[in-house]
């Protein structure tokens, strides 16, 4: 399975090639990015409304605080032994009229210094045993009822009230209030109460999420004293089911964080988790922007690299094909890319040359013509196509395409072995590796798997044989033997004091006829697969004087197997 798979991939095409390894290295960076801008988007947001609502929560309390002090402060000026308190202690053992008078309007005049003296203050009432005001600053509502305030809690003999609206019927602000119990010497005592201004947000000019939020007022028990969305946090229920230990969480839709004061009471600031979501979705819309901004500029590119390197390589790959198939009028069409114009105009010059060579090679002697033209046809000089593929291989280099890298570099090699002008021999390694650069070309055009194994002492692959005696073989094995996802097996062995060279293939397989028709005939028939063994069977019977031969086992449909066969003798003769 796993084999299968690797197979696969390596008939993947070097279009398809290109255009996986060109996504995986574009989108993965990118998906990565996006993903972890994501996350980290989500963070940031998270961050700064939390970092937001406890800047605000923090000012928010400071200024509750400063309120509730200041009143603290400032109702000491109405307590005993004050001159105010005091003359409303005379006051109340006054019996004469006179003296009543004069000390209402002095304890009237102390009302209004302490009040101007004082701008944070506001409505300040001296109240009777039954909350009955005796005397007051300004206007008092009629609804007037301590009872009826929101209860925040007691802190250093003062009863806190609020946030609530002022009793104040000229004033329609919120404040904080306070009250608490003034005796006098003579047993007697007033209830007094002072409101303070409160300022329900504080903000820094510039527009942020908790702006558009809302705050809730807890006392110490987490009971909602103050709420500004009171439809789904009603005053006097339990925030958060009484926990007060939690700072920050999630209910009905809101983020919501809390600060509690040094004396047990909190403010809470919900913010809507639309602000979120909208936060989110804006950073979405600019990422899908982005994207598909992204997209289009690597499509681009793509066509680009297209245009500028697989469609120049088609090029020359069918050029290399109409040298195969010897059509040398054909002229590539230039690609106005200098390296690749190049390639074509040697590779023009090389046809021209190929051309010239094939003609002066018609005019030798007929004898030897069979044997000798498939050599004759390479025997130029390699200069043009050694530089040429030269070229092609550095610019794959240049432009990363290993694949080409690979493919040129093996036909660089099996060309300067087949094109080499010194003597008619080679080893045995030499031999194989030419095989093999033939077979990793061959695996561009065509699906087949191949594997070569030397059964013999390294020192035998030293052992000279006739040069170009595996390829033939080979060759007819991929173009007459295989169809598609084939194997070719080259295997050479020791066996009956005879060294084996054996070409095995898992194609069409052969009759006994054909399998005797070839080994009988001579002919050099270009057609089929004749020609490989005549110009086989020609070289052995020289080069070993009749002493090596060729064999065939076969099976229709099923393989076949061609060996040469040469006795050890002969190889030990030809390799001293």
């Amino acid at each position: 399975m796993r084999t299968a798979g690797l197979q696969q991939l390596r008939n993947i095409s070097l279009r398809k090639r290109i255009l996986i390894l060109f996504v995986l290295a574009v989108f993965v960076p990118f998906s990565i990015t996006v993903w972890v801008s994501y996350k980290n988007i989500q963070s940031t947001i998270a961050t700064q409304i939390e970092e937001g609502a406890q800047s605000d929560l923090h000012q928010q309390l400071t200024h509750t605080e400063y309120v509730m002090d200041t009143l603290a402060q400032v109702s000491q000026q109405f307590i005993y032994p004050s001159n105010i308190a005091r003359n409303i202690g005379s006051y109340l053992e006054a019996d004469d009229t006179a003296e009543l008078l004069s000390r209402s309007e002095e304890i009237k005049r102390e009302l209004d210094y302490i009040s101007y003296s004082n701008a944070s203050v506001g409505l300040a009432v001296y109240m009777t045993e039954e909350e009955e005001p005796v005397f007051q600053n300004m206007l008092l509502r009629d609804s007037f009822d301590i009872d009826n305030l929101p209860y925040l809690g007691r802190y250093g003999g003062y009863e806190y009230y609020g946030p609530h609206i002022s009793m104040n019927p000229l004033n329609t602000q919120y404040v904080i209030s306070i009250s608490r119990d003034i005796y006098y010497p003579n047993g007697d005592y007033h209830r007094f109460y002072l409101e303070g201004n409160y300022r329900e947000k504080t903000t820094s000019g510039e527009e942020t999420m908790t702006d558009r939020s809302f705050r809730l007022l807890l006392n110490k028990e987490g009971e909602i004293v103050h709420s500004e969305l009171a439809r789904l946090f009603e005053p006097g229920s339990q925030f958060n089911e009484g926990d007060i230990t939690e700072a920050s969480g999630r209910d009905n839709g809101y983020f919501w964080f809390r600060d509690t004061s040094r004396h047990g009471w909190s403010i809470v600031s919900l913010i809507p988790s639309s602000e979120y979501i909208a936060a989110r979705d804006s950073w979405m819309s600019q990422m899908a922007v982005l994207a598909a901004v992204f997209v289009l500029a690597t499509l681009f590119i793509a066509s680009l690299l297209r245009m500028m390197v697989y469609r120049p390589l088609l090029q020359f790959q069918g050029e290399i094909e109409a040298v195969t198939n010897q059509e040398w009028h054909s002229s590539a069409q230039r690609t106005k890319i200098p390296e690749f114009d190049n390639v074509l105009d040697q590779l023009d010059t090389m046809k021209g040359e190929i051309r010239a060579l094939l003609t002066e090679v018609q005019e030798k002697e007929k004898h030897r013509a069979d044997l000798e033209i498939e050599k004759l046809k390479y025997q130029i000089n390699p200069h043009f196509l050694m530089n040429t593929l030269d070229t092609v291989h550095w610019l794959a280099v240049l432009h990363k395409q290993k694949d080409i890298d690979r493919i040129v570099t093996s036909l660089n090699k099996l060309l300067y072995y087949n094109l080499k002008k010194k003597g008619d021999t080679a080893s045995l390694r030499e031999e194989l590796q030419a095989v093999e650069n033939y077979f990793i070309l061959q695996q561009v055009r065509y699906s087949f798997d191949y594997s070569i194994h030397a059964d013999i002492r390294d020192s035998m692959l030293d052992t000279l044989v006739p040069r170009f005696i595996l390829q033939p073989l080979a060759e007819n094995a991929i173009f007459h033997g295989l169809e598609d996802e084939g194997h070719i097996d080259v295997h050479i062995y020791v066996e009956n004091a005879s060294l084996v060279l054996a070409v095995r293939d898992n194609g069409h397989g052969l009759t006994n006829s054909e399998t005797e028709r070839l080994l009988q005939d001579d002919t050099t028939n270009r057609e089929g697969i004749g020609i490989g063994f005549s110009y086989v069977k020609k070289m052995i019977a020289v080069y070993y004087n009749g002493e090596a031969h060729i064999e065939i086992e076969s099976e229709k449909e099923a393989f076949s197997i061609v060996k040469v066969i040469i006795p050890l003798s002969e190889v030990k003769k030809h390799s001293a």
